[in-house]
């Protein structure tokens, strides 16, 4: 029955309910496999103890799988709006359960950087087309809804990650936080297969893929990421670090130059209205910029400063999954409502508020000290992500969704991305060994985060007269 409907041209008196639901739960099921990949931050100290590495080497377990998604997510969005959805997405499902695997049974710490960027391809594939594929299934009165059920998906997987992730690295071996993804991955594809529609949205998908404007934005994005660490060991005045900056800025120049020239170009920019578009996508980069310290700096104040073991901190990044799940559902219900962009200034406003509390944590805070604050984290979050994400959606046309989704996820991963390395340099320069030092490194980057996200607010907040809620679709 699903095989006979083309999930881009859905006529809405055509599809029931239970199927949009099935629709919309086997693409947050996607993003949940996906998100389980936070128990790789809960890991990270066990990560860093087995193999003697320093902290500006580890981070390259995370900066590697963010960078590499990033790229790819754009590229896959503009093939999915070419080609389908449904076979983007389970690709990418395909691909990431192999490389959590493979990086699972990796002997040393080099070849888990090179399978980290295996598994990013595959994420970028899923992350461009799941809120596209729930976008295409429901109107826009009713797509708020969908889309929080992806994102509490999203939110679930960090639940069931944090607390796996405290009872597998612990008990067994880090190891097993990949490894216990495959059948999930399984899972996924199975139920995907027989759920999700297939269909093509574009006549011309036979034409070539923009590969040039691919290549040149995955050339700028690793010179990026390269400079940022070059930068944080060498200094930003370093002659390496200068070229880099040099190669980033001049391949992200050609690959638009590439986009506004070729016919299919791999980012297509019609049909995202660019007024309103870029806004959302500098908030979305501006927001991750802060809110990413609590996946890469958080789990090292929990485990060093306050000596808590993986279990005490997968419960607290339990607890900020739970409330970030409950919020993205009732911000789903409020975004069919009122207007996204409201709903995401105030999440915005609810995070900068929380990062800003807990920059005044210090050596001796309690569990429920800490706990309170990441609390309020969970729910300006899940308010973000959903609205954000229906925003973009009703300010893109329909051939489009894909593109307007991967944008989002761009600028969320560069900025994830930029987090890390500041953080990191922040950290050094602060630790030097001792825990007070720490500590003020800490306070310091929350405190920076806290205004990087209350910036991202007010740049929200003045583009409201200026966005229509009005659907292109």
């Amino acid at each position: 029955m699903f095989r006979k409907l083309k999930i881009e041209k859905f006529s809405y008196d055509r599809i029931s309910l239970t199927q949009r639901w099935l629709i919309a739960v086997s693409a947050g099921l996607g993003l949940y496999l996906l998100s389980l990949d936070s128990t790789v931050n809960v890991a990270l100290p066990a990560i860093t103890e087995e193999f003697g590495a320093s902290l500006p080497v580890i981070q390259w377990i995370i900066i590697a799988y963010l960078s590499v998604r990033a790229a790819i997510v754009i590229g896959a969005g503009g093939l999915a709006d070419r080609i389908g959805l449904k076979r983007i997405f389970i690709l990418g499902l395909i691909v990431y359960t192999i490389s959590v695997f493979a990086i699972g049974i990796t002997p040393n710490l080099f070849g888990i950087f090179g399978l980290r960027v295996f598994q990013a391809i595959g994420a970028g594939m899923t992350f461009a087309t799941a809120p596209a594929i729930v976008g295409m299934a429901f109107p826009q009165k009713k797509r708020g809804i969908g889309i929080g059920v992806v994102t509490a998906g999203l939110a679930l997987g960090m639940v069931t990650g944090a607390l796996a992730a405290g009872v597998l690295v612990d008990g067994i071996g880090w190891r097993y936080i990949f490894i216990f993804r495959i059948p999930i991955g399984f899972l996924v594809i199975f139920l995907s297969l027989l759920v999700i529609p297939w269909g093509n949205t574009m006549n011309d998908s036979s034409r070539p893929f923009d590969l040039l404007g691919l290549s040149l934005l995955l050339v700028g994005v690793v010179a990026f990421v390269c400079a940022l660490s070059v930068g944080s060991e060498r200094g930003w005045g370093a002659v390496l670090n200068l070229w880099l900056l040099l190669l980033t800025v001049l391949a992200f120049i050609g690959f638009f130059i590439v986009q506004l020239t070729v016919k299919q170009p791999a980012f297509k920019l019609s049909g995202l209205r660019s007024r309103h578009y870029p806004i959302l996508v500098l908030t979305t980069f501006l927001a991750f910029l802060g809110i990413f310290v609590i996946w890469f700096v958080f789990p090292f104040y929990v485990s060093g400063s306050l000596g808590f073991g993986s279990a005490q901190l997968g419960l607290l990044m339990a607890t900020l999954g739970t409330l970030q799940s409950a919020a993205s559902i009732i911000g789903g219900r409020l975004s069919d409502r009122i207007k996204p962009f409201y709903l995401l200034t105030a999440g915005l406003i609810m995070v900068s508020f929380a990062l800003f509390w807990m920059s005044s944590l210090g050596a001796h805070a309690s569990l429920l000290d800490v706990a309170m604050r990441i609390s309020f984290v969970g729910c300006g979050l899940g308010m973000f992500m959903t609205a954000s994400i229906t925003h973009a959606l009703n300010i893109s046309s329909s051939e489009r969704y894909a593109s307007a989704s991967a944008g989002l996820s761009f600028s969320q991963t560069i900025g994830s991305v930029c987090s890390v390395s500041i953080a990191s340099s922040l950290l050094s320069i602060g630790d030097g060994g001792q825990v007070n030092g720490f500590i003020a490194a800490f306070q310091g980057v929350f405190l920076l985060a806290s205004i990087g996200v209350a910036i991202a607010a007010s740049v929200s907040l003045m583009s409201w007269k200026n966005v229509s809620l009005v659907s292109v679709s």
